[in-house]
């Protein structure tokens, strides 16, 4: 089997959205690896979306190295692979992030979700109030770990 497949354009993100940064720095994937990981994980945010039934707001998602490097992220990042997209109800209310956390959290499995981390107002707690979720994909081919962490 190939190493690299190819996937319907996404119904909800564009690669505009996927790929933007306030950086002011260059953020355009360099290999083909990275624009097919982004274009899988914009589909499987739609299937979120459409679960949802309302827009999300996509705060990042793909990270060249500069900007990762910019904004703090860790070397492994899954954003520099085009593997996770950080995301929020597009209205900001808490009910419509719980809302959105509780079908990210329902799709693990079916979505091989990776990690899914709650960045809540008061890190590492669950019912504090949400300002955005991370939502991560392992490399195809690769095995989910299914992880739901805090911070």
């Amino acid at each position: 089997m190939d190493k690299y497949f190819t996937c319907a354009e996404p119904r909800f993100f564009t690669f505009a959205e996927m790929t933007r940064t306030d950086t002011g720095l260059d953020n355009r994937p360099t290999t083909w690896e990275q624009v097919e990981n982004l274009m899988v994980t914009a589909n499987r945010l739609d299937t979120v979306r459409g679960k949802f039934g309302k827009a999300v707001r996509v705060n990042c998602a793909f990270r060249s190295e500069a900007v990762n490097n910019r904004v703090g992220g860790v070397p492994t990042s899954a954003h520099t692979q085009g593997l996770a997209a950080d995301i929020c109800a597009y209205d900001g209310t808490e009910t419509g992030n719980r809302r959105l956390y509780a079908i990210c959290r329902e799709s693990i499995l079916s979505l091989g979700i990776d990690q899914l981390i709650l960045y809540t107002e008061k890190p590492g707690v669950e019912s504090s109030r949400i300002r955005f979720m991370h939502v991560g994909f392992r490399a195809f081919g690769q095995t989910p770990r299914g992880q739901i962490l805090f911070k």
